[in-house]
């Protein structure tokens, strides 16, 4: 399918990011990542989610400044901070004004997700979290979370998957949690990384299409 692509700088901090827009783009989904060329994982649903006319936004949290490559401290506030900075750019853009906005994160990109969720509820439509470090949001965020919210996790990550499950008992939103069989939070297990792509493709599509009046 044919899209617009534009390289673009997003919000105050200036963050690097990649725009796709498809022709009647009624959806938009927000993938984070951690610097350079986008995950495996990423890279998947992006196309899926192209394929299926949504545009993306690819913003690189390693772009803000004193952020560091393989630093976990990078802090959830200042993450949650970028994802509604990048929230308010769409909201301005003419050709995304009406869309509906979802969002996918991994590790410690969840939490930030749910924090920016949980301080500004109903700009996110839909949220998927693969692997996510969802501990780190904090309680009280959780429960403030309204966007229906999918958690992906394998079952070779025992404390992951607790984690997870835990999380998953304090949301009051529509929420679901999928584990895919014999996978590491990395995907690296043949068929792992296909099956969590198409879980979380299927997730944005349903909760993004568009709603019609009956």
């Amino acid at each position: 399918m044919s899209a617009c692509r534009e390289q673009v700088s997003v919000g105050p901090a200036s963050l690097p990011g990649r725009l796709l827009v498809p022709s009647r783009a009624s959806a938009i989904v927000l993938l984070g990542q951690g610097g350079g060329a986008p995950s495996p994982l990423m890279q998947s649903v992006d196309e899926m989610l192209l394929d299926a006319g949504i545009a993306t936004l690819v913003i690189d949290f390693l772009g803000l400044p004193g952020a560091e490559p393989r630093r976990v401290g990078l802090g959830v506030e200042a993450l949650a901070a970028c994802m509604v900075q990048a929230l308010d750019w769409i909201g301005v853009r003419a050709d995304l004004a009406n869309a509906r906005i979802g969002t996918m994160s991994t590790g410690i990109g969840a939490a930030a997700v749910l924090r920016a969720e949980g301080q500004h509820p109903g700009r996110f439509s839909a949220i998927v979290l693969q692997g996510g470090r969802v501990d780190l949001a904090g309680d009280d965020w959780l429960t403030r979370v309204r966007a229906p919210t999918l958690l992906i996790v394998g079952s070779g990550d025992a404390e992951l998957e607790r984690i997870n499950r835990r999380a998953l008992s304090q949301l009051s939103c529509i929420r679901r949690l999928e584990v895919v069989p014999r996978a590491t939070h990395r995907l690296e297990q043949p068929g792992a990384l296909a099956s969590a792509a198409h879980l979380a493709c299927a997730w944005l599509r349903h909760e993004l299409a568009p709603r019609h009046r009956v």
